[in-house]
Protein backbone atom coordinates (compact mmCIF):
# COMPACT_ATOMS: atom_id res chain seq x y z
CA UNK A 1 0.00 0.00 0.00
CA UNK A 2 2.77 2.03 0.79
CA UNK A 3 4.51 1.68 -2.80
CA UNK A 4 1.47 2.37 -4.39
CA UNK A 5 1.11 5.63 -2.43
CA UNK A 6 4.66 6.81 -3.10
CA UNK A 7 4.10 5.62 -7.29
CA UNK A 8 1.10 7.48 -7.20
CA UNK A 9 2.84 10.89 -5.32
CA UNK A 10 6.09 10.08 -7.92
CA UNK A 11 3.59 10.54 -10.68
CA UNK A 12 1.46 12.99 -9.47
CA UNK A 13 4.63 15.63 -9.52
CA UNK A 14 5.74 14.10 -12.47
CA UNK A 15 2.51 15.84 -14.13
CA UNK A 16 3.45 18.85 -12.38
CA UNK A 17 6.77 19.23 -13.51
CA UNK A 18 5.12 19.06 -17.13
CA UNK A 19 2.40 21.03 -17.13
CA UNK A 20 2.77 23.85 -19.02
CA UNK A 21 3.74 27.22 -17.09
CA UNK A 22 1.37 30.40 -17.11
CA UNK A 23 2.35 33.32 -18.94
CA UNK A 24 0.86 36.49 -18.19
CA UNK A 25 -1.12 37.33 -22.06
CA UNK A 26 0.15 40.93 -23.03
CA UNK A 27 -2.54 42.69 -25.08
CA UNK A 28 -2.35 45.42 -28.00
CA UNK A 29 -3.25 48.85 -26.62
CA UNK A 30 -5.57 50.53 -28.37
CA UNK A 31 -6.35 53.39 -26.37
CA UNK A 32 -6.04 56.69 -28.05
CA UNK A 33 -5.89 54.84 -31.53
CA UNK A 34 -8.99 55.39 -34.12
CA UNK A 35 -10.03 55.14 -37.94
CA UNK A 36 -9.52 58.08 -40.02
CA UNK A 37 -9.13 59.07 -43.49
CA UNK A 38 -6.11 58.11 -44.88
CA UNK A 39 -4.94 60.14 -47.11
CA UNK A 40 -5.95 63.48 -45.55
CA UNK A 41 -4.14 65.13 -42.41
CA UNK A 42 -6.06 65.80 -38.92
CA UNK A 43 -6.69 64.02 -36.26
CA UNK A 44 -10.27 63.36 -36.04
CA UNK A 45 -10.89 59.81 -35.40
CA UNK A 46 -13.57 57.40 -35.21
CA UNK A 47 -13.29 55.08 -32.16
CA UNK A 48 -14.85 52.09 -30.91
CA UNK A 49 -18.38 52.63 -29.42
CA UNK A 50 -18.75 55.85 -31.82
CA UNK A 51 -21.75 55.96 -32.87
CA UNK A 52 -23.05 55.83 -37.22
CA UNK A 53 -23.41 59.47 -36.99
CA UNK A 54 -19.46 60.64 -35.79
CA UNK A 55 -18.60 58.17 -38.68
CA UNK A 56 -20.16 59.57 -41.27
CA UNK A 57 -18.77 63.45 -39.45
CA UNK A 58 -14.99 61.64 -39.08
CA UNK A 59 -14.64 59.75 -42.14
CA UNK A 60 -17.74 61.29 -44.96
CA UNK A 61 -21.02 59.37 -46.19
CA UNK A 62 -20.27 55.48 -46.61
CA UNK A 63 -20.14 54.43 -50.00
CA UNK A 64 -22.72 51.82 -49.45
CA UNK A 65 -24.15 50.29 -46.62
CA UNK A 66 -25.47 46.44 -45.39
CA UNK A 67 -26.50 44.54 -43.04
CA UNK A 68 -24.87 41.39 -41.44
CA UNK A 69 -26.07 38.88 -38.74
CA UNK A 70 -23.74 38.47 -35.80
CA UNK A 71 -24.82 34.65 -34.49
CA UNK A 72 -23.01 35.25 -30.80
CA UNK A 73 -25.00 38.60 -30.60
CA UNK A 74 -28.42 36.62 -32.12
CA UNK A 75 -28.47 40.63 -33.77
CA UNK A 76 -27.57 42.12 -36.99
CA UNK A 77 -25.53 45.04 -37.57
CA UNK A 78 -25.02 47.94 -39.73
CA UNK A 79 -21.96 47.56 -42.33
CA UNK A 80 -21.05 51.10 -43.61
CA UNK A 81 -18.27 50.63 -46.72
CA UNK A 82 -15.78 52.75 -47.50
CA UNK A 83 -14.60 51.63 -50.78
CA UNK A 84 -13.40 47.62 -49.44
CA UNK A 85 -13.40 49.14 -46.24
CA UNK A 86 -16.12 47.62 -43.79
CA UNK A 87 -17.33 49.17 -40.28
CA UNK A 88 -19.40 46.79 -38.01
CA UNK A 89 -21.93 48.94 -36.28
CA UNK A 90 -23.90 46.97 -33.76
CA UNK A 91 -26.75 49.23 -31.60
CA UNK A 92 -25.92 51.60 -33.48
CA UNK A 93 -21.75 51.34 -32.14
CA UNK A 94 -19.04 51.00 -34.01
CA UNK A 95 -17.59 47.21 -32.46
CA UNK A 96 -14.93 45.95 -35.36
CA UNK A 97 -13.65 47.21 -38.78
CA UNK A 98 -12.07 45.38 -41.87
CA UNK A 99 -9.47 47.70 -43.98
CA UNK A 100 -8.75 46.35 -47.22
CA UNK A 101 -7.69 49.58 -49.18
CA UNK A 102 -5.93 52.92 -47.66
CA UNK A 103 -8.35 55.16 -48.22
CA UNK A 104 -8.75 54.78 -43.86
CA UNK A 105 -6.30 54.24 -41.31
CA UNK A 106 -6.00 52.97 -37.58
CA UNK A 107 -4.12 54.72 -35.42
CA UNK A 108 -3.55 57.83 -33.03
CA UNK A 109 -1.92 59.83 -35.83
CA UNK A 110 -2.03 60.36 -38.95
CA UNK A 111 1.65 59.68 -39.06
CA UNK A 112 1.63 56.93 -36.90
CA UNK A 113 -1.27 54.83 -38.19
CA UNK A 114 -1.40 51.29 -39.38
CA UNK A 115 -2.55 51.35 -42.97
CA UNK A 116 -2.52 49.08 -46.39
CA UNK A 117 0.34 49.32 -48.52
CA UNK A 118 2.89 50.12 -45.44
CA UNK A 119 5.78 47.93 -44.98
CA UNK A 120 7.08 45.54 -42.37
CA UNK A 121 10.66 45.57 -41.60
CA UNK A 122 12.77 43.39 -39.54
CA UNK A 123 15.51 43.98 -37.46
CA UNK A 124 17.74 41.79 -36.27
CA UNK A 125 20.41 41.82 -33.16
CA UNK A 126 17.77 44.70 -31.44
CA UNK A 127 16.69 42.95 -28.73
CA UNK A 128 17.92 40.67 -26.06
CA UNK A 129 19.57 38.21 -28.25
CA UNK A 130 21.64 38.29 -31.61
CA UNK A 131 18.75 36.13 -32.82
CA UNK A 132 15.72 37.61 -32.13
CA UNK A 133 14.12 40.01 -34.03
CA UNK A 134 12.91 43.38 -33.90
CA UNK A 135 9.37 44.31 -36.26
CA UNK A 136 9.25 47.72 -37.12
CA UNK A 137 6.02 48.92 -39.42
CA UNK A 138 6.30 52.60 -40.58
CA UNK A 139 9.11 52.62 -38.51
CA UNK A 140 7.29 52.31 -35.40
CA UNK A 141 7.70 48.86 -33.08
CA UNK A 142 5.16 46.52 -33.30
CA UNK A 143 4.74 46.51 -29.60
CA UNK A 144 2.75 43.76 -27.98
CA UNK A 145 2.07 41.91 -31.48
CA UNK A 146 2.60 38.46 -32.35
CA UNK A 147 4.66 38.19 -35.59
CA UNK A 148 4.02 34.96 -37.39
CA UNK A 149 6.02 34.69 -40.64
CA UNK A 150 4.29 31.56 -41.60
CA UNK A 151 2.59 31.72 -44.43
CA UNK A 152 -1.37 31.27 -44.17
CA UNK A 153 -4.69 32.48 -44.88
CA UNK A 154 -7.04 34.74 -42.80
CA UNK A 155 -10.63 35.85 -44.43
CA UNK A 156 -10.23 34.50 -47.43
CA UNK A 157 -7.11 36.10 -47.86
CA UNK A 158 -3.24 34.56 -48.68
CA UNK A 159 -0.36 35.95 -46.14
CA UNK A 160 3.23 35.43 -45.77
CA UNK A 161 3.56 37.12 -42.40
CA UNK A 162 0.49 38.00 -40.03
CA UNK A 163 0.85 40.38 -36.20
CA UNK A 164 -2.19 39.90 -33.87
CA UNK A 165 -3.02 39.96 -30.43
CA UNK A 166 -5.76 40.21 -27.77
CA UNK A 167 -6.84 43.77 -27.60
CA UNK A 168 -6.88 46.08 -24.50
CA UNK A 169 -8.03 49.95 -24.16
CA UNK A 170 -5.32 51.13 -21.22
CA UNK A 171 -6.21 49.44 -18.46
CA UNK A 172 -9.03 46.99 -19.75
CA UNK A 173 -8.55 44.12 -21.32
CA UNK A 174 -11.28 42.95 -23.98
CA UNK A 175 -12.31 40.20 -25.86
CA UNK A 176 -11.65 41.53 -29.49
CA UNK A 177 -8.39 40.76 -31.58
CA UNK A 178 -6.50 43.03 -34.07
CA UNK A 179 -4.67 40.98 -36.99
CA UNK A 180 -2.41 42.83 -39.70
CA UNK A 181 -1.76 40.27 -42.93
CA UNK A 182 1.71 40.81 -44.94
CA UNK A 183 2.15 40.15 -48.89
CA UNK A 184 5.39 38.23 -49.73
CA UNK A 185 6.97 41.84 -49.89
CA UNK A 186 5.96 42.41 -46.71
CA UNK A 187 3.30 44.77 -47.23
CA UNK A 188 0.18 45.20 -45.05
CA UNK A 189 -2.93 43.56 -47.20
CA UNK A 190 -5.62 43.63 -44.42
CA UNK A 191 -6.21 45.41 -41.00
CA UNK A 192 -9.22 43.97 -39.01
CA UNK A 193 -10.57 43.53 -35.44
CA UNK A 194 -13.00 41.10 -34.37
CA UNK A 195 -14.94 40.51 -31.05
Amino acid sequence: MIRISIVLVILALLELASAPVATAQRFFDTKGMGLMKGQQPGTSKLNYGDNRAVAVKVLGKPTKTAKMYFEIEHDTAVVYYYRTNKLYFLKGHLIDFELNDNTLAFGKTPDQALRIGSRLIVVAGQAKTASAKRYLLNNQPLVDLIVDTKPGKSRNVNYSTVAYNSIRYGTINSDASIEILFDANNKVILIATSN
